[in-house]
């Protein structure tokens, strides 16, 4: 993503109304205000995952080229996808970062060595309720791995201190709420498709349809209700 943005500014002015509503967008376009350029990516992305736009997906990783064919098939995607996009400006970004869970499960499982007793899960500003369901993640940590045996993702974090305790934590409820969760049937095949940046700090599987991805992919189907994700 950092490159496409880079590209994109390094490219601007680009033609056409959507380029110019993009121009005229009013207050703070940054991370604390619209977060606009995170808007943009995500309308691109959504579109390589969707299959709308195939020259942009030939531009995506995995396939590896020099910078004229991102910014060829940004500057045709922005013609030819306006509305899609236009739309999608509309609302705010959602992050679904799973990494953040690599923290969650050692702190999960502290809980439940330390009181015995179900854990029910709350979340306000749960987006598409990922990390809810990380008692199916799997926890590797130097010389150790935590888990179920065939799980949805493998998080690696950079570890340091003791390990966690071996008790894997039981969740009786997982609940979360949003203001626009992502309705599941408008979701490429009523799954998730989730993509974990690959840092030197965290390794993961891709969670859902593998949309070009080029790794390897396992699949999980999540039930949303509006408000709420069991």
């Amino acid at each position: 993503m950092a490159r496409l943005l880079r590209l994109v500014a390094q490219h601007w002015p680009i033609e056409g109304a959507l380029a110019q509503r993009l121009e005229a967008w009013p207050g703070d376009i940054g991370p604390k205000g619209a977060s606009l350029p995170l808007r943009l990516a995500s309308a691109l992305h959504a579109l390589v995952l969707n299959g709308q736009s195939a020259q942009l997906r030939a531009a995506y990783p995995p396939h590896h080229t020099n910078d004229d064919p991102p910014i060829k098939a940004v500057r045709t995607t922005l013609t030819h996808h306006d509305r899609f996009i236009d739309n999608w400006l509309t609302h705010p970004p959602q992050t679904n970062e799973v990494a953040r869970s690599a923290g969650l499960i050692p702190a999960a499982m502290w809980l439940q060595h330390q009181y015995k007793l179900p854990i029910l899960l709350s979340e306000l500003g749960a987006s598409a309720g990922l990390n809810l369901g990380f008692d199916r993640f799997a926890l590797n940590v130097p010389g150790h791995r935590f888990g179920p045996d065939q799980p949805v993702l493998d998080l690696a974090p950079d570890w340091h201190g003791p390990v966690p305790t071996r008790l894997w934590p039981h969740i009786a409820e997982r609940r979360g709420v949003d203001l626009n969760p992502p309705p599941a049937p408008d979701l490429p095949h009523h799954c998730l498709a989730v993509f974990s940046t690959r840092t030197t700090s965290t390794r993961s599987r891709t969670l859902g349809p593998s949309r070009g991805t080029g790794n390897k992919a396992s699949t999980t189907c999540l039930a949303f209700n509006r408000g709420r994700r069991k």
